[in-house]
């Protein structure tokens, strides 16, 4: 690709060569084209709907100023073997925002809200989600989730992507593998996924005290350590 650099100085050079022939246009037509592409390559790029992070090892992807009234967070995977009898690496984990999130893997063109951030370590997938407010199918499952009956995450790999790392007595281990939904249930394949309702208040006002100021713009990514040790009173709760 050329640089900017080399695009203005051969700018110059045709613009040069013009002045020395006003009479001929084509040193101006080259000039025309070559000043359409300075601009392209300097013109101001619109802002980035994702922001990204990595400390510590841990990566955080978001959907910027992705707020919602019906907000849930929890662990969606863990390389704990599961019901199913395999486990998926949370390092070899990748995603793509926004994610769609379902009730028991059911209803892959009509989902219920989205995963608006992912954090991956190399022992846990945390998500926070946002529950659709409007629709009777989304009214429904908020209510089964305040009530406490939905209350386990489970994370639903793509059929494509799949990396196998081995197979010991009959159990599979997969280092590779991509997140395609997030499934709301009663009991997930796996005992260490579960939620709970996200306070988007109360974590922003965590946030602001982690950061040891008096504010903080709500919505923001939890620190990385503070999420370990939420997630931590999650499973014990």
């Amino acid at each position: 690709m050329t640089s900017l650099a080399e695009l203005q100085r051969e700018r110059d050079e045709w613009y040069a060569a013009w002045r020395s022939r006003p009479f001929d246009d084509w040193p101006l037509t080259k000039v025309a084209e070559l000043d359409a592409k300075i601009r392209a390559l300097t013109a101001p790029k619109p802002p980035s709907r994702f922001g990204y992070t990595i400390e510590n090892g841990i990566d955080t992807l978001w959907l910027k100023n992705a707020h919602g009234a019906r907000m849930i967070h929890g662990v969606a995977s863990t390389p704990t073997i599961n019901s199913h009898n395999y486990s998926l690496s949370s390092a070899g984990c990748s995603a793509k925002l926004p994610i769609p999130v379902l009730s028991s893997h059911e209803g892959h063109s009509c989902p219920i809200g989205e995963v608006v951030l992912f954090r991956r370590s190399s022992t846990q997938i945390y998500v926070r989600c946002i529950i659709h407010d409007e629709g009777p199918a989304a009214n429904y499952a908020w209510r089964m989730i305040e009530s406490g009956e939905l209350r386990a995450f489970s994370g639903a790999a793509a059929s494509d992507g799949f990396k196998l790392d081995g197979i010991v007595d009959h159990t599979k281990f997969y280092k590779t593998w991509r997140l395609s939904e997030v499934s709301i249930c009663r009991k997930g394949a796996n005992p260490d996924c579960d939620f709970e309702i996200y306070d988007e208040m109360r974590q922003g006002a965590l946030l602001a005290a982690s950061a040891g100021s008096g504010s903080s713009s709500l919505g923001d990514p939890v620190p990385p350590n503070h999420t370990r040790d939420m997630v931590g009173r999650l499973r014990t709760a």
